[in-house]
Parts: C-alpha cells; sequence; structure tokens
C-alpha cells in the first residue's frame, strides 16, 4: 500500500518521538530498533525505511530534538519585556519544562546526560563533542546578550552560571528525579537561584 506524504511524515515524527523515549529510558546500547518501532506504533520495515540503523536514528533524534522539544523554554528568553524578567521567565520555563514534560526531560537525559558514541559504549566521539560544545556556546552566547541586555557587569559569567544551574536540573532529572520535587514552589526556587545572578 503507497502512503502519503503526511503519512510517512507522521510515521518518522512518532519513531523519533519514540525513540527519544526508548533511548531515555533504556540508553543507547539496551535500545532496540525494533522496541522503538512497536512504541511507535509501526513495523520494523517502517523504521528502516526511514533510517538507515539505529545509530542514524539516535543522531537524528538529538540534532532534531533539540529544535523540537525545547522551543518552548526559549519562547520566554526571545520574548518582549524587560530583559532580566525574560531571563527569570526563561529559568522558570526550563523547571517548569523539566518537571512537567517528558520529553524536555527524556531530551535532556539523552542529549546532556547519556550521550554515546554507538561504536564506544558512554565515550563520546569526537564529531558528538564537537557538536555538544558548538551547542552549549551558542547557548551560552544566545543567554549572556540578554544578561548583558539586563545591564550584568559580567554577561559570560551569569550565563556561564545558568548553564551550570541548567546542567545541575538535567542531571537531578535524569539520576534522582524525586530532588526535582523537593525543590518547592518553582518560583521561590527559581528567585533564590537569580538573586544576585546578574
Amino acid at each position: 500500500m503507497r502512503r502519503t506524504a503526511d503519512e510517512a511524515a507522521a510515521t518518522r515524527e512518532a519513531l523519533l518521538d519514540a525513540a527519544l523515549l526508548e533511548f531515555a529510558e533504556r540508553g543507547y546500547q539496551a535500545t532496540k530498533l525494533a522496541d522503538i518501532a512497536a512504541r511507535a506504533g509501526v513495523t520494523r520495515g517502517a523504521a528502516y525505511h526511514h533510517f538507515a540503523d539505529k545509530a542514524q536514528l539516535h543522531a537524528v533524534t538529538l540534532s532534531t530534538g533539540w529544535d523540537r522539544v525545547t522551543v518552548e523554554a526559549w519562547a520566554a528568553l526571545d520574548a518582549d519585556g524587560e530583559p532580566a524578567e525574560r531571563l527569570r521567565a526563561f529559568l522558570l520555563d526550563f523547571l517548569r519544562l523539566v518537571r512537567t514534560d517528558e520529553r524536555f526531560r527524556a531530551l535532556l537525559v539523552v542529549g546532556m546526560v547519556f550521550p554515546s558514541d554507538p561504536a564506544a559504549p558512554g565515550k563520546l566521539d569526537d564529531a558528538t563533542l564537537a557538536d555538544k560544545s558548538a551547542g552549549l556556546y551558542a547557548w551560552a552566547n544566545r543567554i549572556a546578550a540578554v544578561c548583558a541586555e539586563a545591564g550584568s557587569a559580567h554577561p559570560a559569567r551569569a550565563a556561564a552560571r545558568i548553564l551550570t544551574w541548567i546542567n545541575g536540573v538535567a542531571v537531578s532529572a535524569a539520576f534522582s528525579p524525586v530532588l526535582l520535587t523537593r525543590l518547592g514552589e518553582p518560583a521561590a526556587t527559581v528567585d533564590y537561584f537569580f538573586e544576585g545572578l546578574l
């Protein structure tokens, strides 16, 4: 049976979504393409139609995941308004998404905490390291620009502190998600961190 372009796109999205959750739950090595296909509700043949192998699916899941899943968090930073309030709203949205959005949390786990070179489990390949470094610098520059708008005397330092906080939240989400529930009210948590930041 011939599929329409819309059906093919929906299948591809279902595979990417299922892959993100499977990689987060099982890790790269333990995840099987058959498990991803089953979770997506498609056949293994459909998975191979869209992706050459698990390694390609993993790479595409990460490369497209950030754009698909983090757009909501970045919206606060990119909104109109006072720069300091935009930074605070960004941190609040980030924390809210980590606590409430399964896909956002899964992306942090797969992309920031458990990335792996498929050929050498537990080790990052050079290309992945370069991509991660470039990605972190892009985030740092984007956040530093808003810190500078907010009047920070040290915008690069403020951005580095924000990224360190983000990484800490990501590690907590991966290894001890219960810690995130112990933070209390998200606004109070962010305000405590945010005070004196700029």
